[in-house]
């Protein structure tokens, strides 16, 4: 099953289309008067760069898009991405896909990063903001928060059935040495009539 995630190892043998940065900080404060973003507490006054590099996504069967993680399958490129803060990176130390119904696990697969990390979706949200706000079918929000271990980065999306949901998280402990990477789908178990 590894080899159909969109892990880093996975997208870490596709061939790199192309490279860039992003401001993290500056995109999230550019953002944070929309209804679908959300500051919790004080953003740090030290910069976070995200290193990115797009390739191309590698096929997943579609009978398993929706373990693997159905928002990141959606999209023909890929981002990986590495932070780094103050000009030091950020160890990506981490990877967690999981899917479950709401009182169940289906799967849950924990992978060692490469170092970089799956920052599609991400670099969508924070790109496109103010059009995914605008759009109805694209029920989706950001959540940036310090709690006692660190901050949390939290994208989440639900469908427009309402038959599942999805959250990614990135987890940076508190001093930002490391980060961890987490992607959950949540299937209601109800059949839409």
């Amino acid at each position: 099953m590894t080899e159909l995630l969109l892990s880093s190892q996975r997208l870490e043998q596709q061939k790199v289309l192309h490279t860039g940065k992003l401001d993290l900080l500056e995109a999230l404060q550019k953002h944070s008067n929309l209804e679908i973003v959300q500051l919790e507490g004080k953003l740090p006054a030290k910069s976070i760069i995200l290193e990115w590099k797009e390739v191309q996504t590698p096929t997943t069967p579609a009978s398993f898009s929706d373990l693997a993680g159905k928002k990141l399958t959606e999209y023909k490129f890929q981002y990986l991405g590495q932070f780094s803060f103050d000009g030091n990176v950020v160890e990506a130390e981490n990877e967690t896909f999981i899917a479950d119904f709401p009182e169940q696990n289906i799967s849950r697969t924990s992978l060692d990063s490469t170092g970089w990390l799956n920052c599609t979706w991400l670099l969508d949200f924070l790109m496109n903001a103010e059009a995914i706000e605008q759009d109805s079918l694209r029920n989706e929000g950001l959540i940036w928060r310090k709690n006692k271990k660190g901050f949390m980065l939290s994208l989440s999306r639900e469908s427009t059935d309402a038959r599942h949901a999805e959250q990614e998280k990135f987890v940076f402990e508190n001093k930002f040495k490391a980060v961890n990477w987490s992607h959950n789908a949540l299937f209601s178990g109800q059949e839409i009539c």
